[in-house]
């Protein structure tokens, strides 16, 4: 029940946003010190409020219970504020909402063995572990990221006995995307997404020929990218330029489209190509998954802010202030975030197969 305290229709106390979120005070106030949820402070009373658009969304989602760390600091690559955890995981779940991912499960023979190159958390890796109980389930990535539930190290992970709930997967730390430590022809299913940023371009060919190679011979390999928001603002602009110039610095010349995506498997040798543009809206104002996407695109900016103004040379002022002008530029015009999909098969599909789409 609202009180008196939160008249304001555009806000929430904060034992209301707890109370709404159902999770403990401790997890509430990470949420809030990672930039989660935006506090607002109120010059008329000590209390602060929260802004009820932002705590409706995460509620409706049940994301906050599932992915929010009570007690322990989080740990996220490139040493991204707390908080990018919940943000990595977010960009999983955006897509979801958008297309439904997986994207061919329907058509995919039931694998064996699936990998995620660059897993982050382990969300992808974990989904596929839930619909494939059966399959050992593999995520490696270069550094030791904060893990989501149900993994193991090392060894491959005990298949789930009759009547277990959680499923199960594996994560091994790796040097080099592009040294995996698995035969030739060992997985049905590799996916790397979300690592074009962090993935210097020069890398990229390297990096799916060795996806290719522990491929089996019509298995499938998987890439899927978020690329820079559509959008047409001034400040829009200005954080679109800001990001380019940090991404330079990291040896990232673009961000792959579908097109760039499908030139990586083909050179690698891969057939069966299939290609797919995802355009999910953006929209500060809206309801559900585009005010969603708002939520998420501008908290990663949020996330990697320190960077992009030591990078460009800007103020801690003059970042925010555009970040809050960008904000309200959301609201008034159609922006897109774009996603870029490519997957395609080992060379010699199996023909036995009916794994073709």
């Amino acid at each position: 029940m609202r009180t008196s305290q939160s008249a304001d229709p555009r806000y929430y106390t904060a034992q209301e946003a707890i109370s709404r979120l159902s999770v403990s005070r401790t997890t509430f106030y990470n949420l809030v010190n990672s930039g989660r949820v935006t506090r607002v402070p109120r010059p008329d009373r000590k209390q602060s409020v929260y802004l009820r658009s932002e705590i409706d969304v995460l509620a409706s989602l049940d994301l906050v219970r599932e992915d929010v760390s009570s007690g322990a600091p989080l740990t996220p690559p490139e040493q991204l504020a707390p908080g990018a955890r919940m943000l990595l995981n977010a960009q999983h779940r955006l897509l979801e909402m958008f297309t439904h991912l997986p994207l061919y499960t329907e058509w995919l023979r039931p694998p064996t063995t699936i990998l995620e190159v660059g897993c982050g958390t382990g969300r992808w890796a974990l989904s596929m572990a839930e619909q494939y109980r059966d399959a050992d389930v593999i995520g490696v990535e270069r550094w030791e990221p904060p893990l989501s539930s149900g993994f193991s190290r090392g060894a491959p992970a005990a298949r789930p006995s009759q009547g277990q709930l959680e499923p199960t997967w594996r994560f091994e730390r790796v040097e080099r995307l592009s040294a995996l430590p698995f035969p030739a022809g060992s997985c049905d299913l590799v996916s790397m997404r979300w690592q074009a940023r962090d993935l210097p371009t020069r890398e990229w060919s390297a990096v799916v020929a060795e996806m290719a190679r522990v491929t089996r011979p019509g298995g499938w390999i998987e890439c899927l990218e978020l690329g820079l928001l559509e959008g047409d603002g001034p400040a829009l602009n200005q954080l679109k330029r800001w990001e380019e110039t940090w991404l330079r610095g990291r040896g990232v010349t673009s961000l792959p489209d579908e097109r760039e995506l499908s030139e990586y498997l083909r050179g690698a040798g891969l057939v069966n190509m299939r290609t797919r543009r995802i355009a999910l809206p953006v929209d500060g104002d809206g309801d559900g998954a585009a005010l969603y996407a708002a939520l998420t695109y501008f908290q990663r900016l949020t996330q990697i802010g320190s960077q992009l103004m030591q990078v460009n040379g800007v103020s801690r002022a003059t970042y925010a202030e555009t970040l809050a002008r960008a904000q309200r530029e959301v609201t008034r015009s159609h922006c897109v975030w774009p996603a870029a999909l490519a997957f395609a098969q080992g060379d010699r599909p199996d023909t036995s197969s009916d794994d073709t789409p």
